[in-house]
């Protein structure tokens, strides 16, 4: 199941807002932000990715959902938002190879190494998926 989190464009995001997606989040389901009233909304030719910025800051664990920008009076993108609840729903139900989870991880550990426990340094051998939505890796060191 994907929920779909109607944003108004005008009063912004909500604190109601942040508690669906929570909620959501919690209930491990696959989220779309939709941000409604799209055509009332004054802008100029960066508004939507003020807005998007905007959106990430208040929800910085949420970062990566996808965001639509519609109107439900006019239908602009209405129909836009199966795909990008499709599409969300596709990769919440991805599995990831561990193969690549470790080649990402790897990746990430060269960027920024994690900090050290008691003078220690993690060892990482592999990871691996141990549950889908939303993923759940196991790591062993």
């Amino acid at each position: 199941m994907t929920v779909r989190v109607l944003i108004d464009a005008n009063e912004g995001m909500t604190f109601q807002d942040l508690k669906v997606i929570e909620d959501a989040a919690t209930a491990r389901r696959a989220i779309v932000l939709a941000v409604n009233k799209w055509d009332i909304y004054e802008k100029d030719d960066r508004s939507a990715d003020k807005f998007t910025a905007e959106l990430k800051d208040q929800a910085k664990t949420y970062a990566y959902l996808p965001v639509i920008y519609i109107s439900a009076l006019t239908g602009k993108r209405v129909s836009k938002v199966i795909s990008y609840i499709d599409k969300a729903y596709e990769n919440w139900h991805r599995k990831i190879q561990t193969a690549e989870l470790n080649i990402f991880l790897e990746e990430m550990y060269q960027k920024q190494p994690p900090a050290a426990v008691q003078g220690k340094y993690i060892k990482m051998y592999y990871n691996q998926n141990k549950e889908l939505r939303p993923d759940l890796q196991t790591a062993t060191g």
